[in-house]
């Protein structure tokens, strides 16, 4: 064994070497290279892994109830073995509300006021009304 050999130390077996060698990465794939030219640049993609703070959020039993209906929606569109976490939820909630708010921030004089502008705008945009549940 030679004792300048750095894999030496670890085992020094072929093994090991191979463990530890660089691995090349591979090429960037042409939807990812699209999405980093994209302008409209989102907080989270959903397919990595990003670390992440926990945050503390306090929700009626109705929000809650809003919340654990849109997961479950969003989950039962996927293919099986893929999930999207409570928290890529949030994160396109927050997407979604920065982009509409990107522009222009409507006036508002109660976070009750801003949930109807909003609601109006994106009634408008979807051309259709929004029911209030």
């Amino acid at each position: 064994m030679n004792p300048n050999d750095p894999y030496a130390k670890l085992g020094g077996g072929a093994l090991d070497q191979e463990l530890f060698k660089k691995k090349n990465t591979p090429p960037v794939s042409p939807v990812e290279n699209s999405q980093q030219n994209d302008p409209v640049k989102f907080a989270t993609p959903l397919s990595k892994p990003l670390k992440r703070k926990q945050i503390s959020a306090y929700l009626t039993q109705e929000q809650l109830q809003k919340f654990k209906a849109l997961h479950f929606t969003l989950n039962s569109n996927l293919a099986p073995g893929e999930e999207i976490e409570k928290s890529d939820v949030v994160a396109l909630g927050l997407d979604c509300l920065s982009q509409l708010l990107s522009t222009q921030v409507p006036k508002y004089s109660s976070i009750q006021e801003l949930r109807a502008v909003i609601s109006d705008q994106v009634s408008r945009y979807l051309g259709t009304q929004v029911p209030n549940s």
